[in-house]
């Protein structure tokens, strides 16, 4: 899949994810309670950013292009994770809904920017699917409106699946 984006793109891209993710700081930060401020640095600091940096870097190894969708498909998984673990966290702690609307972001931009393939990119929508109900089933950390958020959140990922899958049938039926 990655041939049909260019490393010098897909490098843009991810360097723009840096830029995306640290510019959330500021939309962020103010909504969080204060004593939320070192759990959210954890995440995005400790656990997202340096993922995106460790990705970036092995794209300038010799058989990255044979890797790419392992390699994507960890980062992103990390990065959601770590995204899920916070909002987790966030709840547990103080009771503070964090916005899921991030967690919408991680699948979407995975989806249709970062091109892995459609079987890595299915395993990644099923264990955020699965996070997802969980941490809401479990915690009800949406309360009366945990079941339209799960509705949206399948929605999102199912769509986001099958536009995975048309991108990757193109690309094969047009590779040379």
């Amino acid at each position: 899949m990655l041939e049909q984006i260019s490393i010098t793109k897909l490098r843009f891209i991810l360097a723009m994810s840096v830029i995306l993710i640290t510019a959330l700081f500021a939309v962020e930060m103010p909504l969080l309670p204060t004593t939320l401020h070192d759990a959210y640095l954890i995440s995005r600091v400790g656990i997202q950013l340096p993922m995106l940096f460790a990705v970036l870097a092995l794209t300038w190894l010799s058989n990255y292009e044979q890797r790419h969708s392992q390699i994507m498909f960890v980062g992103i998984l990390v990065g959601s994770l770590g995204n899920f673990a916070f909002y987790l966290y966030a709840w547990i702690s103080e009771t503070h809904e964090f916005t899921y609307e991030v967690l919408f972001l991680y699948v979407l931009y995975s989806a249709f920017l970062f091109r892995i393939k459609f079987s890595y990119y299915l395993i990644y929508a099923v264990v955020n699917l699965i996070c997802f109900v969980v941490i809401n089933l479990v915690w009800n950390v949406s309360g009366e409106y945990t079941y339209i958020r799960i509705a949206y959140m399948t929605i999102a990922i199912g769509t986001c699946c099958f536009g995975v899958y048309q991108i990757q049938v193109v690309c094969i039926k047009y590779t040379f």
